[in-house]
């Protein structure tokens, strides 16, 4: 059996012990914070990043083993209903990097989002009445 560790010789091995495990969590959480958020915007046709944007389409993506396994295909085409000029951005936000880590990689999320040129006309960029908004003119 292991002799017990008597007076001072325990107390100064559970300092010891308890700076390692204080020092690893901060070099863990330091780690974690500058992993920044990825983010890739492809811009499609006439569109330039100049160009006021409608957000048009959210889509949440499940990826399996770091990625390796992912989810269907989309085509770009069918999300911004037919427009020639377009933006694609795609994200991996700081809560998909919590997930992936929990998961130890297993499930990796991401997220991508479909925005079109905003135009006067557009179906997609009507102004929505909000609270405060009157419904009548009259004054």
């Amino acid at each position: 059996m292991p002799k017990r560790l008597k007076g001072s010789r325990h107390k100064i091995l559970k300092k010891i012990t308890m700076k390692k495990l204080l020092t690893s969590a901060l070099t863990l959480c330091a780690v974690l914070m500058m992993q920044s958020c990825y983010t890739t915007s492809t811009y499609v046709g006439n569109a330039k990043p100049s160009t006021p944007m409608v957000k048009v389409q959210t889509v949440h993506n499940s990826h399996y083993i770091g990625g390796l396994i992912g989810t269907p295909k989309m085509r770009a085409k069918d999300m911004v209903e037919g427009e020639q000029d377009y933006m694609v951005k795609h994200q991996i936000t700081f809560l998909d990097y919590v997930l992936s880590g929990v998961t130890l990689g297993i499930y990796t999320p991401s997220t991508t989002t479909y925005y079109v040129p905003f135009k006067s006309g557009n179906k997609n960029s009507s102004k929505k009445k909000g609270k405060w908004d009157d419904d009548d003119d009259e004054d």
